[in-house]
């Protein structure tokens, strides 16, 4: 089997890596030979000496300026892996299917997982999140327990994609879709147990391919998503639809996460007057340095029975509004 170890350099000075491996935790002081010695600015390395079951740990020494420091040990077990928590959908397949919840000790921390947001917004979140796993046209992401990542971060859209954060691309994501912002690319994550990770949002109304994308002129009220006719499979109505008690027109699939009708199960829609009329942003937004915002769901005011309309309704709203945010954390395999 082989694992490939991922690690940035921020070093402006010549460095040299080396790798070592052992079956125990290593100590610095007692580092015998490294399996590879590398000095070309590398930031990846493949073991390919690897035995099927067996639990390896790696320590990385980086010296630059005359200076030599060690990581903290990195764990791993050699299996068929892909990404943090189970491997096995539980549900669905591998077209949409739910894997279950990664461990606490697996997960990592949110200062590193926002380390960029926290830096454009000085908010400094930070903890180990409780997350869902899935699979979606072969693809591994995760999302938070609840959908939207706390009550209390209140988050413009324009902030996210300043911390690269919306479209989760190697570039600035759309020329005619990101406002008035200078161009950012939307890359941000982290790596962790030997894996990328990226930020971005999910998809509102168009596919993996960017089908689908609406004139923003008939959303000016809101509307019942589920009417609109000919939309494509997007992201949202698949992954946003489980974390609802109903049964939308469009959802493609039974609800796994709630697994049976409860209505206080509703993450997606609640009676509130704090947050009247808010909606969970998107990636999608119109045209121009002014181009409005595609927002998903609507939470009514408090007293209001929430029913299935709040579930899927769509909307186009102002670019400095404020809205849920419910990030995708996307497995990045090459």
């Amino acid at each position: 089997m082989e694992f490939k170890l991922r690690w940035e350099n921020p070093n402006t000075f010549a460095t040299v890596v080396k790798i070592y491996r052992g079956t125990a935790p290593l100590v610095f002081a007692e580092l015998s030979s490294p399996v590879a010695t590398l000095s070309n600015g590398e930031t990846e390395w493949t073991d390919r000496d690897l035995v099927y079951g067996n639990t390896y740990y790696y320590m990385l020494t980086v010296t630059a300026n005359g200076q030599t420091i060690p990581t903290l040990n990195q764990s791993f077990k050699a299996v068929n892996r892909r990404g943090i928590g189970p491997e096995t959908i539980i549900y669905g397949d591998d077209r949409f299917g739910y894997m279950g919840a990664p461990t606490y000790d697996e997960t990592m921390d949110l200062k590193d997982l926002f380390a960029s947001l926290n830096l454009v917004t000085g908010a400094g979140y930070n903890g180990v999140p409780s997350l869902h796993k899935w699979i979606r046209n072969g693809k591994i992401f995760y999302t938070m327990q609840n959908f939207r990542y706390t009550t209390y971060a209140k988050l413009t859209w324009d902030a996210l994609y300043q911390a690269g954060m919306v479209f989760g691309t190697d570039d600035a994501g759309p020329e005619d879709r990101r406002g008035n912002n200078p161009p950012i690319e939307q890359s941000a994550g982290m790596i962790h147990l030997g894996d990328r990770y990226r930020v971005r949002l999910p998809r509102g109304i168009t596919d993996d391919e960017g089908n689908g994308m609406i004139d923003f002129a008939t959303l000016s009220q809101p509307i019942t998503h589920d009417k609109i006719p000919n939309t494509v499979a997007d992201e949202f109505t698949d992954v946003g639809y489980q974390y609802q008690p109903f049964f939308p027109e469009k959802m493609r699939f039974m609800n796994f996460v709630t697994a049976g009708y409860n209505p206080n199960n509703n993450y997606i829609a609640s009676g509130n007057n704090s947050y009247l009329n808010y909606g969970f942003y998107c990636q999608e937004r119109d045209t121009g340095e002014a181009g409005k915002l595609l927002i998903r769901g609507m939470w009514p005011a408090s007293g209001v029975t929430v029913d299935v309309t709040h579930s899927d309704m769509v909307s186009a709203r102002d670019p400095a509004s404020i809205h849920w945010w419910a990030p995708i954390i996307e497995l990045v395999e090459d």
